[in-house]
């Protein structure tokens, strides 16, 4: 019972760390990283981390054994441990752990930009925005893998925004989308950019109205460029006093602040003239 080997091994820690055998820590190490990753081994590292992430003792007797490893076995289960304890969510204070995890695991091995994007991750979620930028700057030094960075560049650009730094925002979103390659270089004709920064482009106080205009005509013609034009259709009926359909999409037809403003847009419609339908893009429902 792999299990039971490592709460044999903290049993004989009660002591403290420093009287950890040097048996107990090779054996540890030996059934977390196998020289030849097989199903077997894969098996016995997952059942390491489940341990590891239900039992703190047991993690710091583990993290300790690594410590004096090759950086990255140590930051690397620091981070599939810290994975699972941020999955529990924010019970028994798993976020806390998480963090604590991936912080050990960014300081010990100064490549782990994952480690360095998921602090900043949670700084994000628990309202720390101050604290999520540096996170989020180290990990953008430390890697050169394009998702990782164009997701960094993202919690960057939020972070700001959350803050109301809106002109900084938009500079790490033109940045990011420079450095990864994404819609040829620029924000407005990226697919993961573009809705961000157009909304957020709106909020500045230092592009002109022209410039702002321009942004949103330059996404309109690379959609026009992938989809091909789309004639405006003309109304069979061109009666003044026809039924006029109208129809409003949106993914925030739920209990959101859009869902709340469009309702007194509804209320206003005549019912006698116009007729609505409403599309929800996403499946998402609640009472509202």
């Amino acid at each position: 019972d792999i299990k039971g080997v490592f709460r044999a091994s903290v049993n004989r820690m009660s002591v403290g760390l420093s009287g950890m055998a040097y048996e107990d820590k090779l054996q540890v190490l030996q059934l977390a990283f196998q020289t030849n990753p097989s199903a077997e081994s894969n098996a016995t590292f997952d059942t390491l981390v489940q341990a590891a992430s239900e039992d703190e003792q047991l993690c710091h007797v583990i993290t300790t054994a690594l410590d004096a490893e090759p950086p990255h076995l140590h930051s690397g289960f620091c981070c599939h441990v810290a994975d699972l304890c941020k999955s529990h969510g924010t019970g028994k204070g798993m976020l806390k752990r998480a963090f604590e995890l991936y912080t050990m695991a960014a300081n010990k091995d100064a490549t782990c930009a994952k480690a360095m994007f998921e602090m900043g991750q949670i700084c994000l979620m628990t309202s720390r925005c101050f604290d999520a930028i540096p996170c989020y700057e180290r990990a953008v030094g430390a890697t050169k893998d394009e998702r990782l960075l164009t997701e960094c560049y993202g919690g960057w650009a939020k972070a700001l925004a959350n803050q109301g730094e809106i002109e900084k925002a938009l500079q790490i979103m033109e940045r990011g989308a420079a450095e990864t390659g994404s819609g040829e270089r620029s924000p407005v004709r990226s697919a993961f950019w573009s809705s961000a920064y157009l909304m957020l482009v709106n909020y500045s106080g230092v592009r002109t109205r022209d410039d702002i205009s321009q942004l949103h005509m330059a996404w309109g013609e690379w959609v026009e460029e992938m989809f091909g034009k789309h004639p405006r259709p003309v109304a069979a009926n061109r009666e003044r006093d026809r039924v006029l359909r109208i129809g409003y999409l949106s993914g925030d037809l739920y209990a959101h602040v859009v869902a709340d403003c469009l309702e007194g847009v509804l209320m206003g419609h005549y019912k006698g003239n116009v007729h609505v339908t409403c599309y929800q893009v996403q499946a998402k429902t609640d009472e509202k």
